[in-house]
């Protein structure tokens, strides 16, 4: 059953009278509990994709749909209650906040959501825990390793129990090493949630181990 359908998206940037023309006409369907790698050259758009699927950017035509919702027909308050109800997002740069916990910062969305303090901090320590860093709970960002920034981000992520991940890059800043780590820990979470990831990558042994590839070439799907 499909999750996510993108048709006829197109993406242009201006900047005074220079046009950008990044995305011309990406069709795309994404099945639920999909492992889906989208990649593509440098410049190519899939961050560009993945923000506007994220509702993080605005399409200059097309529609996205989302469990038969229209995206492009939200008004921002209603996209930013989406993206808080149903999106889990995970980036290069992990995007921690640097004076608070690693606990807290996966607490974070759960009490953006209202939940109380008492049964956020038991959600974000199970999910820290599923990362192997229950241990770290009380450590600040600067006093962990790269790849456990990361797997605090991915416990982020994953907190509110989202219908879908969206990854841009999410191993690109590790050793290969801990990039398998993350990935394989990523693909085990995902799967036990019964969620669906669409992974940004330029890393074609990461991709491969997905369930599908969309492969952007001169801003459409190649074939």
């Amino acid at each position: 059953m499909s999750l996510l359908k993108v048709e006829n998206v197109y993406k242009t940037y201006v900047e005074g009278k220079i046009k950008t023309d990044v995305l011309k006409g990406i069709n795309l369907c994404v099945e639920k509990g999909q492992l889906v790698a989208i990649v593509g050259q440098s410049g190519s758009g899939k961050s560009t994709l993945l923000h506007l699927i994220g509702t993080l950017d605005k399409v200059s035509s097309g529609n996205i749909f989302f469990d038969d919702i229209n995206l492009c027909k939200l008004s921002d308050n209603k996209k930013a209650k989406f993206r808080n109800q149903n999106l889990g997002f995970v980036y290069q740069f992990h995007h921690l906040l640097t004076d608070f916990s690693a606990l807290e910062n996966v607490m974070m969305p759960l009490q953006l959501q209202g939940i109380s303090k008492a049964e956020a901090k038991q959600k974000a320590m199970y999910y820290l825990d599923c990362v192997n860093l229950s241990s770290k709970a009380n450590f600040k960002p600067r006093e962990l390793s790269g790849g456990q920034r990361q797997r605090v981000a991915i416990a982020r992520a994953l907190c509110n129990e989202p219908k879908l991940i969206l990854a841009d890059e999410p191993t690109g800043n590790l050793d290969e090493q801990n990039a398998n780590l993350v990935f394989n820990l990523f693909k085990d979470l995902v799967k036990k949630q019964q969620t669906t990831l669409i992974l940004v990558t330029h890393d074609n042994d990461l991709a491969k181990q997905t369930d599908r590839i969309f492969c952007i070439k001169n801003g459409i799907i190649e074939d």
